[in-house]
């Protein structure tokens, strides 16, 4: 049962059980649900919590949690940037090295016609 569900439900009981009621009473409880609405901070458009409204030093403090959290998500979006470049700059020097220290030219490695060489030499259990 979810919240909608329930408040329907209680909204039925209570529906039924003041049916029930004298008229001077259920009047007098119109009149204070209605009084209560008026006093309720979400229909004047604030924002409530439990335990009150959101004023002040509360309110300051909210805004200046979500830019904070703002902020720090966005320097976390940078240094991850920034540690990928350095990975892949280190990728690609790795990849220079190897290629700069092997015995077989650099131009062997563009041939297309050398790596299709190398795929069929290789023994049949590494491929």
């Amino acid at each position: 049962m979810n919240e909608a569900e329930f408040a329907r439900g209680v909204r039925r009981v209570l529906d039924d059980s003041c049916a029930e009621l004298p008229r001077d009473v259920t009047e007098k409880l119109f009149r204070a649900r209605q009084l209560a609405l008026a006093r309720h901070p979400t229909v004047q458009g604030e924002l409530a919590f439990a335990g009150g409204r959101a004023r002040g030093r509360f309110e300051i403090r909210g805004q200046l949690g979500a830019w904070l959290l703002a902020v720090l998500i966005a320097a976390a979006a940078v240094q991850t940037s920034y540690w990928r470049g350095l990975q892949r700059s280190a990728d690609a020097e790795e990849v220079d090295s190897s290629l700069l220290a092997d015995d077989l030219p650099i131009a062997a490695y563009l041939d297309t016609g050398f790596d299709a060489w190398l795929k069929s030499n290789l023994p049949s259990s590494s491929r």
